[in-house]
């Protein structure tokens, strides 16, 4: 009984903490939608005395709104005074909102398709004491292994570490898998560990 219980625990609180940023891009979405339809449909009674038509402009007119808003800041954030004035408000405003990281990074994994610069997720024995780390791998040498270990719920920071290769193993798990984990804050690690302890193989002899 306890094993089911904790079994559902933690997937429904993974499966929250993954639909949470998409509900609130969809509750962001439709609040603008909203709003910018109600000031567009007057416009449109005046076009037209039909009301399918009035609904049709009234959507594309919304819709091409939007877009055009969206278009508007991306290219302003482009240039070099945008830039410095979107970093100032994410700093000072949104960083500071409650799960606004974990919308941050769905969206540009989900919107922009950036390849990832990591090649590889591991196991890392930062301290050499026993307590591993989830991290990615970034570059080797033949002696050593640099992994980017990541901070919870905001995987874009973190702590950057060359390790001998002995003291990392990598896992063969994806790294939306372990980007899944981090954003959780652990939740999900189950994966990671039992691929770790099935495996038990260090990098050095992967390669």
């Amino acid at each position: 009984m306890k094993k089911l219980t904790k079994f559902l625990k933690n997937n429904i609180i993974s499966g929250f903490l993954v639909f949470l940023p998409i509900g609130i891009i969809i509750f962001v979405f439709k609040f603008a939608y909203n709003s910018i339809y109600n000031l567009v449909l007057p416009l449109a009674t005046t076009i037209s005395k039909t009301s399918k038509i009035q609904t049709s402009f009234s959507v594309i007119i919304t819709i091409t709104l939007i877009l055009a808003v969206c278009l508007i800041i991306g290219i302003i954030v482009q240039t070099s005074i945008g830039e410095i004035f979107r970093e100032r408000i994410e700093n000072r405003i949104l960083k500071k909102i409650p799960g606004y990281n974990v919308v941050n990074e769905t969206i540009k994994q989900i919107f922009q398709g950036e390849e990832t610069p990591f090649s590889k997720v591991a196991l890392a024995d930062v301290y050499s004491k026993g307590a591993y780390s989830t991290c990615f791998i970034t570059d080797e040498t033949d002696n050593m292994v640099t992994v980017f270990v990541p901070a919870a719920l905001n995987p874009t920071s973190g702590n950057i570490f060359h390790l001998p290769k002995d003291r990392v193993t990598i896992l063969d798990v994806s790294i939306d898998d372990a980007m899944r984990s981090i954003i959780g804050c652990g939740i999900g690690s189950d994966k990671l560990i039992k691929e770790f302890e099935k495996n038990k193989i260090e990098y050095k002899e992967r390669i």
